[in-house]
């Protein structure tokens, strides 16, 4: 694979200026004579600055510089291990080593500094690298059998659930080796006779006992490979482990998704198919955006817009990973959903594909709040995944993250995105227990 792992950072402009002379900065200055476009292909960072102080996100940069570095690891850990799955796979080229005026994706900044950790990459960037995966799944829709992908990195807590390990190894054949595994109160070890040089190992299936959660934990699933008592290679991965939503305690929920595409509700009596807003009770569940949806919020509806296919609202492809990252803003909502600080394996399942433009969603509202924001790190523009509209005395979260559907490997249904559930359960208990 030759460079195919790009993921931007967020430039960090104020240390640059601080630590060298403005000669040397010529390309950062928006000043055509100094700095012309001339051949470069792209030409957005002298325009970064401005777009991002006029739009009100320049108190986030430095926090969002950090945060942008931690998305740059976890993409790269993501895509790296599933390349090194890959039987086929003899070699890969991450990235350019060291950003440069026209993109942020070196492992290195400007000033030869690493951004990331070296340690950490050392456990999936190396001659011997710990795998994880897990089977596939099937649903049966539209008259047949589909694949029905599982979030890898969230999880139902008091359940049991069964990991598949395996090991990469490029380097010389081992002999006698055990894998030991961890995670919270639960542990095994996998016995190997041999390890082949420049293959993949399958090891068996482990069972892995999740602890019964209140509310949703993080818990690391660490996997060491030893040889006697010396560590050949380590990896781990963090699991969200969420309660098992209460349905039935949110009352009335109406859902309007004309186009069937939300897959995988629960089926019970408070749960309410519609096929117009004036036949809403309770809370709105709804993917369509209507003149009729603004109405009825203007007369004190409440309710939840996935904004899937098909939509009139105003939103642009955008990437969810490599030139983006991530911020969240204060909201009560917060109070009852884990919030992200910038997004990881954890968050992968929301993973989308399109983002709502904010100036337009002002437009359209009496008021627009976002609550979870896009900051494209090549051009400074932002955009949001979530928010919520106030008309009159209504109020609806608006969100672009993927719950359910057919996109790429996000989970098709919400039974295999144990994350998507317990969100969109407390994004409808937000409304439906008065706490806005």
């Amino acid at each position: 694979q030759g460079e195919f792992c790009d993921h931007d950072t967020l430039r960090d402009y104020t240390t640059l200026r601080q630590k060298l002379a403005q000669n040397d900065l010529w390309w950062i200055e928006n000043d055509p004579e100094r700095n012309p476009q001339g051949v470069r292909w792209f030409y957005e960072t002298p325009f970064v600055e401005g777009r991002l102080k006029r739009q009100n996100v320049e108190v986030y940069v430095p926090k969002l510089i950090q945060t942008s570095r931690r998305e740059l690891a976890t993409h790269h850990k993501l895509v790296l291990e599933t390349m090194r799955s890959l039987e086929g796979t003899s070699g890969y080229v991450v990235t350019g080593l060291k950003d440069t005026p026209i993109t942020t994706s070196g492992i290195l900044d400007e000033l030869s500094n690493l951004k990331v950790d070296a340690r950490a990459y050392r456990t999936f960037n190396a001659d011997t690298v710990i795998l994880l995966d897990w089977h596939r799944r099937r649903v049966w829709l539209a008259g047949g059998d589909r694949p029905a992908y599982p979030d890898p990195f969230n999880h139902f807590g008091g359940r049991a659930v069964y990991p598949i390990l395996s090991v990469s190894h490029y380097s010389a054949p081992l002999k006698n080796l055990v894998l030991e595994w961890r995670c919270g109160a639960s542990r095994g070890a996998i016995p190997i006779d041999s390890l082949p040089a420049g293959g993949l190992t399958h090891l068996p299936v482990q069972k892995v006992q999740l602890p019964q959660v209140a509310q949703p934990k993080r818990l690391r699933f660490v996997a060491l490979l030893k040889e006697n008592d010396r560590v050949i290679a380590q990896n781990s991965w963090d699991w969200g482990i969420y309660p098992v939503p209460d349905w039935g305690a949110l009352g009335a929920v109406s859902l309007y998704d004309p186009s069937g595409q939300i897959i995988g509700l629960p089926d019970l009596p408070n749960f309410r198919r519609v096929s117009s807003v004036q036949e809403v009770e309770g809370i709105l569940l709804t993917t369509r955006w209507n003149r009729e949806l603004s109405e009825w919020l203007g007369q004190g509806g409440r309710g939840i817009l996935l904004v899937m296919e098909g939509t009139d609202l105003p939103t642009e492809p955008l990437p969810f990973w490599r030139e983006a990252c991530h911020l969240t803003l204060e909201h009560p909502i917060w109070e009852h959903l884990p919030r992200p600080e910038g997004i990881g394996a954890t968050e992968y399942a929301f993973s989308t594909d399109r983002a709502l433009k904010p100036d337009a969603m002002q437009s359209l509202w009496d008021g627009w709040t976002p609550l979870w924001r896009r900051v494209d790190t090549r051009t400074g523009f932002v955009h949001d995944y979530l928010g919520e509209a106030r008309q009159g005395e209504g109020q609806l979260l608006i969100t672009t993250l993927h719950f359910a559907g057919h996109h790429g490997e996000m989970p098709v249904s919400l039974w295999h995105h144990p994350a998507g559930q317990y969100w969109l359960w407390q994004m409808l208990a937000y409304y439906s227990f008065n706490r806005a």
